[in-house]
Parts: structure tokens; sequence; C-alpha cells
């Protein structure tokens, strides 16, 4: 929030320098996340008296006027066609630098000596641009500074506001914080209303429909308008507080906003039919057009604002597009309502809306403000002379909102809480300055009833909280907490997933963490099919978003959106990516199962080209090895792949599933080609997904270690033909159940098919090696198993020794 003092000024008097404020009010809760002086901008631009102003010789626009600053007089060249002699206009001196970056220097313009720049308004920043010099008031002095010519010095501190504090969120409700932190009056001045104007009765009905949406409705009505600029010191304001001047009666509005922290809207009277404000819940799918030319369908409990014909605002958040103001208007009416907060968080919800007013209202303003505020715009719509009241406002309140409900302080707590020894005197002279309404019910006992603008305020602990800034947090003791050591708790879960981070970051891959909550349409980019549980996700009854209104039934969705985002942040030409993270199921039984996955993604090429390297692409067996390597480190030496998964997100025949021993723990292989290129992937896509769950079922920390055989080892080479239909696997499950104690280790090292096999058959070589711990073996002892080994695959398989 931007908080003019000047602004703050008005309500309650600050006599310390603007440092020790930003750190009382730091020191009160309030962060100060900057200081802005509104003024040195302008420390060379001062006011000058034009002598003469004669056309320049050179040039039909231009002309050569003779100036005085008071202390000396300059000849400036200037293409402003409003400049006359005797004018009072602001001077940018040699060295100005204007935000733009345009430096003032002394120059020639068409062979004409030009010592600095008359000034608009526009290139002051403080008016629209007309195409003409700033004319200023010819009392002004000749040599006087802008800023203090027109008034326009100010300080604005930039308040960072936690979200509960919404009663802050105005210059009144700072000022109330600044009053009780200096033990200052809070400054609210008494509103007169000077109306002249018929009785507002005969100009508008009002009938609220939804009381419990709308409990207070004020209006009021002002005739005779003129639609014109604000005056500069209302531009001023509302510009050095992030809002952008439009007119006089919108700039009222945005004004109050500011001021009292009450969103106004000012409909255009003649715009209203049969002279009706009509407060009522939407129509089922009834439409409605917005202020911003965007046509909504709207929710069953949108609460609305409409004449006796149609709607004419979305309460609480944005008017409609047909009534708003305009050049023509010359009747208003001013509304100043109280909505409940959870309408308006709901409708701005569902809408996809979130404006200033509706922030305001979601988190609840003050109802007993909403009456002060409308007094305020009325009395400003006078001021300014931009029209005339009608006699009276309407405050339609037929039952008052209760008090807030008292809550049951106890001194000791406050003070065990806090690490003080606070009297109750102290307390409550500290609550009452806060407002709050402080009833001693006890010895050690205070009941607080809080004030309407404080929604904050509902638990002794938010009492608490109050009392210890307003004593000040630096006065609270530093004190150490006993630590008690004790071993740590063994978690399983945990050091599995510590071991398999770790394994994979050693192969290579980076972790993510993503949401849980995931958009329904990466399901169905997936393919599942409708008997397929990952399909039924779990909807969410209050999302986020659209795109975030689904619990993920699987990991691999949200690590394709990341690759997608890399692709187009960075053009990356590589990554590996994996998260370990949970995924939710329905069951049967209408319950949610929560388990917990493993997956990866590789994409894109494994290393970057070298002189000793080759640039080249990740492939099926990248993907496999990045899985056998994670679960041989998590001592799964049984782990084994088979091919013929069918997922549907994988290449038909590259899927390949993952076992632990006889136990199916998932599934690795290439992504669809149609689905990558959903995601603007261009080359392949390798993907793994584990059950982490069945992983940590059969993890074992045990290790069994042997020792080196120091005896040589044999090495022999075994060439076979086997049909096609036989896997390489199947192969060597065949060698592992052989089960020979001399045989050591067997690698595949060589696979052909071609015009010496066959046809539907296939070669494949292993290396075989065979070690004795006890003795050298012979060539006679090798041959003799090596023989029975043939004669076993023969018998188990059918192959031939090639």
């Amino acid at each position: 929030m931007l908080l003019s003092l000047r602004w703050l000024q008005e309500f309650v008097e600050v006599a310390i320098p603007v440092q020790e404020l930003a750190h009382r009010l730091t020191m009160s809760g309030f962060e100060i996340e900057g200081i802005d002086e509104i003024g040195p901008q302008w420390d060379t631009i001062v006011v000058a008296e034009v002598r003469e102003s004669l056309p320049h010789p050179n040039a039909d626009k231009l002309t050569i006027n003779t100036v005085h600053t008071g202390e000396q007089t300059l000849q400036i060249v200037c293409g402003a066609p409003n400049v006359r002699s005797g004018q009072k206009v602001a001077l940018a001196l040699t060295g100005t630098v204007f935000p733009s970056g345009l430096v003032i220097k002394r120059s020639k313009i068409r062979g004409q000596i030009s010592e600095g720049m008359l000034c608009s308004a526009d290139e002051l920043s403080i008016g629209e641009p007309d195409g003409g010099i700033l004319i200023l008031d010819n009392t002004l002095t000749p040599g006087t500074l802008l800023a203090d010519a027109l008034d326009l010095r100010d300080t604005v501190l930039d308040v960072g506001l936690t979200p509960n504090r919404s009663d802050c969120q105005s210059v009144i409700g700072m000022a109330r914080e600044v009053a009780a932190m200096l033990d200052q009056p809070l400054l609210i001045p008494t509103q007169t209303l000077p109306e002249n104007g018929p009785a507002i009765a005969g100009k508008i009905e009002i009938d609220i429909q939804a009381p419990e949406a709308c409990p207070r409705y004020c209006a009021g009505y002002a005739d005779n308008i003129t639609i014109e600029a604000s005056p500069l010191w209302m531009r001023q304001r509302l510009e050095n507080c992030g809002i952008r001047s439009i007119n006089n009666i919108v700039d009222i509005t945005n004004y109050v906003l500011l001021e009292w922290g009450q969103p106004l809207h000012a409909f255009d009277y003649e715009s209203l039919r049969a002279s009706k404000i009509i407060v009522r819940q939407a129509e089922n799918a009834e439409s409605f057009t917005t202020l911003d030319n965007v046509t909504h369908t709207l929710p069953s409990d949108a609460l609305m604002i409409c004449d006796a014909e149609q709607p004419r605002a979305l309460a609480g958040i944005m008017g409609g597009l047909d009534s708003s103001i305009n050049a023509g208007t010359t009747t208003v009416l001013l509304e100043s309502a109280y909505f409940n907060p959870a309408s308006i968080a709901a409708t701005g919800k569902a809408l996809g809306i979130k404006t200033e007013a509706s922030q305001l209202f979601e988190k609840g303003i003050d109802p007993s403000g909403t009456l002060s505020a409308l007094k305020r715009a009325a009395a400003l719509i006078v001021q300014l002379k931009a029209g005339s009241l009608a006699t009276g406002l309407i405050d339609h309140y037929p039952a008052p909102l209760p008090s807030r409900p008292a809550i049951d302080v106890c001194i000791s707590t406050v003070n065990k809480k806090l690490g003080l020894a606070l009297d109750a005197d102290v307390i409550t002279r500290h609550l009452t300055q806060l407002y709050m309404h402080v009833t001693p019910t006890g010895p050690d006992n205070l009941e607080i009833t809080p004030p309407p603008h404080r929604y904050d305020v509902s638990a002794q602990v938010d009492i608490i909280e109050e009392i210890a800034r307003m004593n000040g947090y630096d006065t609270i003791p530093v004190t150490y907490p006993l630590v008690s050591l004790a071993s740590a708790v063994p978690n399983l879960a945990r050091d599995v997933s510590l071991k398999a981070r770790n394994l994979l970051v050693n192969a290579g891959f980076s972790e993510v963490i993503n949401y849980s909550f995931q958009d329904p349409e990466l399901l169905a980019a997936l393919r599942f099919s409708s008997d397929d549980d990952r399909s039924k996700p779990v909807q969410l009854l209050n999302p986020l978003s659209a795109s975030q209104s689904v619990m993920r039934t699987t990991i691999l969705g949200s690590l394709l959106q990341n690759l997608q985002h890399n692709l187009h942040a960075s053009r990356c030409a590589s990554l590996n990516i994996f998260e370990i993270s949970n995924v939710f199921l329905k069951t049967a039984f209408g319950t949610i199962d929560e388990k917990r996955r493993m997956a990866g993604l590789a994409y894109g090429t494994c290393n970057t080209a070298t002189w000793a390297l080759s640039n080249r692409s990740v492939d099926i067996f990248d993907i496999k090895g990045c899985v056998e390597t994670l679960l041989r480190g998590l001592n799964f030496d049984s782990c084994r792949f088979e091919s013929g998964s069918d997922e549907p997100y994988l290449t038909p025949q590259t899927g390949i599933r993952v076992f632990i021993g006889d136990t199916y723990c998932g599934v690795c292989g290439i992504l669809h080609p149609d689905i990558a290129e959903n995601f603007d992937a261009d080359s392949p896509v390798h993907v793994f997904e584990l059950d982490f769950n069945q992983i940590c079922t059969y993890f074992s920390e045990k290790r069994t270690y042997k020792p080196f055989s120091r005896f040589p080892a044999v090495q022999r080479d075994l060439a076979l033909i086997i049909d096609q239909s036989v896997t390489a696997a199947e192969v060597s499950t065949t060698i592992a159940s052989f089960k020979n104690k001399l045989l050591k280790q067997w690698n595949i090292f060589d696979m052909y098919q071609g015009k010496s096999i066959t046809t539907g058959k296939k070669s494949i070589a292993y290396r075989l090696t065979f070690q004795s711990n006890e003795r050298t073996l012979t060539d006679n002892e090798v041959n003799k198993v090596h023989d029975k080994l043939l004669r076993y695959l023969r018998e188990q398989l059918g192959v031939e020794l090639r």
C-alpha cells in the first residue's frame, strides 16, 4: 500500500522524522518496503515570467521567448502555440533530467540559442497532454521552485500489509494505527453537507432482496454534474498512491476508497430505469457485461445491483458497461454499501475477477463506515464544484449487524506468552488506544470487545499479538528454549527416498517438485482408458484455478509440463528430470488411496559434443540403464526387465516392464510421438514411473560381501543361435538358473541377424567368466562346465551353437 505522509497528517499529528516513523511502523508489524520523496525531481524547474514572445525567424511554428526567473533573463525557443507575453510558466533549467531520460542543455535550435525548456503539464506528469505549455497562476513569484509553488512535495511510504490487516488499507486506517502508536488523537473532522437540492426520497427507491449478502446500502444523489478533470491536488494524491486520474466524479470515488477504505460506485442516474435500485442474486446462467467490456455468465449466488429492468453492476466487484460515468453525465447516484465477504469472494473466484474493491470486501470492511464514506464523497462533489447535492442521504440498514463478540483474556497467560510482567492498567491502555472496549471481569481476567473494523481479532491469541505490538516487540526478552536430545526415529521411506535421489542425481538427473493439483486435460493427453483408475481423478471442491482442479493420478503429466516449459523458456537441447511424490487414486469404496511414485524423464542429447565424445541422442537403453542403476543401487540385484508393456502413453513395442524378483513395480519406455508433439518435443521423450511403495516393501539395508578370488579368471565366448521370439533376458535368466559355482559372470557382447543366419533366428554372443576361489582352473575343468552349460541351454531353450 502506498501511503502519502501529507494525507496521513490530515488525520493525525506526526511530529517525528519520517525515518523514525518508518522504523516504529515496522516494529509495530507494518514493514516499510520503501520511502519515496516527491518533489526533488522538480528542484531544477522554476516559475518564470514570459517577458517577450517573438516568432522564430527560421521556423514558422517556433517562438523565441525572453523569460525572467527572478535572478536572470534567459532566451528559450519553444514550439507550443499558447505562449504569450506576461504569462507565468514552468521553466526547466539546463541540467534538468526528465524521467524519460531527456536532459535539458544549452543548445541552438534553427540558429537561435535556447537556454532551457518551457514545460507542459504532460511533461511534468501532472496533467494530460493538450499540446501547450503549463500556464501558472499569475500571482506566483518568478524563481520559486515549481514543487513549492504548486505545493507538490510529499513523502510516500510503501507499506507492506499482512493479508489480515484490511482495516489498514486506507489513510484513515493507517492514521488509527499511527495515532495509537504515537499516543496522539485521531483527527477526523465532522462532515457537514451543503444540501440545497430536492429531497432524495423522491429520486431513488432501494429494494434489497438479498439482505444476508447486502445488509446495508447507502445512496446519495447529485445533479448539475460537470464532468471535467480533477484539481491538481487530487490528481497528484491519487497518482502518488498508484491510481490514474480519470475525471472528477470517478476520482472522488477512488479518493474516498483510499481515504476511508470503503469502495464506492457512481452510476449515471439517467441510465437507471424507473429510478430504482434492486439488490438481488443472479438468476440461473444470467449474463452480464462489466465495465471492461467482458461478458460473464454469472453463478446463481452472484449478487447484482439492478434497476427496474436489468443489472447495472456486479456488487462489490465491478460496474456495468452501460451505467458508467461518461462525458455526458449530468446526474449521479452514489452507492456506498456493505457486502457479505463470503458472497463477494465466491463470485470473484467463480468469474476470475479481482479488483481493488473486491479484495477489500472479501477481507471485510467496517459496516459502520459506510455512511461516513458516502458523506465524504458527497462533500467532495460540492467542494470541487462538480454538482449540487439532493437533500438527505439514503441509509437502508434494516437489521444492523451484531457487535463483535467479546473475548476473554487472562492476564497471566498474556505475560506467560510474551515473557513480560504487564499489569491490567497497561494492557487496558494499549487496547483502548486500538479502540477496543475493555471490561475487567476478575483479578486476572479482562473481557475485550474488538471494534467493528478489526475482523482479524477473534481470539485471545489475537489480543496477545496486539498487546505485543503496542508494547513494542523490542521489549520482549530473548529466551532460548530447552532442547531435549533424542536419537532419530528410523524412517524407511525417508531413507530410501534419500538414497534414490542421490542415485538419480549421480546419473545426471535433476529433481523437480510440482503441485499435487493438476489440469484434468493432462490425463486426457496421456490417453488413459475410461476403465483405468488413473482416468478418474479426485475432483477438488474449491480449486485455485481450472488448471489445478484435480489431484494427480500420475507424475508423468507434471514432468511433461516441466519439459514443455523448459523448451519454451530456454530452448534446452536436453533435459533429465525426476520427481518422487504422491499420487491420489479413488478406491471402489469411495475413499482416496494415496500412493507414492518415482518418475523420471530423459530428453535430447546424452552429452555435449567434445573432442573426445560425439553428440548422441538419448535412447531406450539409457532410460532402462538408469532404472537398472537405480534399483541395483538400492540393493535389488534381482531386478529384471520384460518387454511388452501396454501403457497407452508409450510407443507400441517400446514399453519395458520392471520387476523386483517376481513383483511388478513399474515401467519405462519411449513416450508416444503424438503425445510428445502435444508437449512441443521434436525428438523422442523417454520416461519411467516406479511404485515407490513396492520398492520400500522389498528394500533391505543388508548387503552380503564375499572375498575376491586370489586365482585368475578364465573367459570363453559362447555364440548361440536361437528363435527370434526368445529374448536375451530369457537366455540370461536361464544361464543364471544353471547354478554352477565356477561360472561367475556372463555378458552379451554381440547380437546379429543376417545372411548366414536362418530366417526367424538370431545370434547372441556371450562372454563367460569362470573362476574358482580355491585353485587355478585348468582348461579341462572349464571345458566341462562350458559343455554342460551348452547342453542345458539346448534342453531349456532349444539353442544351437553358431
